[in-house]
């Protein structure tokens, strides 16, 4: 998973790991390259600079013990499910675009015409079948359903299969830093950030090993090649997105005309 600050982030260090040839999830602060950025409500628009700084202090916090820690598989939500018309997934993009505009995101958010679609993308993570993003119930934090594609892609969704290894890899470094690492300012959720990648070296380190399995699967011309597709967060929370929710028709001029009504124009 790639994820997005709301106020947590595992599957970031996964992701970072998995794109320098280690394991699968990333994380990024304003919605840069790495995946996640500070918000509070995942039906509008998630500020980058959300949360303050302190002035430049730097921010640090610890794993916390994960030796009881025991991963739960959640099978995904299907691949294709046309919730959505590729109009609609570009403009409810913008609650992780920081340069969207904010009244054109709250528009488009609020629209009833985008109600499915909204819910198609963006999952709680305590979802049974989560989606392409899942939303923290607790910190805030959006996260790219990356063990989730990985699953659907290669068409193996048990608990002993990859994507399941993914997932699990993620959880335990959550488990490890959620409640050491506060994720309201922006060195704060540096800090969680720091915290999952040695949390993932350490106490996790056997999930993280298990996880590796998503090399070859994520490598060109591997089963889930297409799960990594993009630059940076936005890009691959779309591609995800497309995956997981397009192929929708427009069915009313209502949701047509407020996906063209709601670009990103503030990008």
């Amino acid at each position: 998973m790639l994820k997005m600050s709301l106020g947590l982030a595992s599957s970031a260090a996964l992701l970072m790991m998995l794109a320098n040839g280690c394991s699968s999830s990333e994380t990024a602060v304003g919605g840069g390259d790495s995946g996640t950025t500070p918000a509070s409500d995942a039906s509008t628009k998630k500020d980058g600079t959300t949360g303050t700084s302190d002035g430049g202090t730097t921010e640090t916090c610890s794993p916390g013990d994960v030796a009881s820690f025991k991963p739960t598989w959640k099978v995904p939500a299907a691949f294709g499910t046309k919730k959505c018309t590729d109009l609609q997934i570009e403009a409810l993009m913008c609650a992780i675009d920081d340069n969207a505009d904010q009244a054109t995101c709250d528009k488009a958010s609020k629209d009833a015409a985008n109600k499915d679609c909204l819910a198609c993308i963006y999952t709680p993570s305590s979802a049974k079948n989560p989606g392409p993003l899942m939303v923290s119930t607790s910190g805030g934090v959006i996260s790219l359903n990356i063990a989730g594609c990985i699953a659907n892609s290669e068409g193996k969704t048990t608990a002993a299969d990859c994507g399941a290894k993914v997932q699990a890899a993620d959880q335990c470094a959550d488990e490890a830093c959620e409640a050491n690492c506060p994720t309201d300012t922006t060195e704060g959720f540096k800090a969680f950030q720091a915290c999952t990648e040695a949390a993932l070296s350490g106490g996790c380190e056997s999930f993280s090993t298990d996880a590796a399995c998503a090399e070859d699967l994520t490598k060109a011309g591997g089963a889930a090649e297409k799960c990594l597709e993009g630059t940076g967060f936005l890009e691959r929370a779309t591609n995800l997105a497309t995956l997981f929710c397009g192929g929708g028709t427009a069915t009313t001029d209502g949701g047509t005309d407020a996906a063209k009504d709601s670009p990103t124009e503030g990008g």
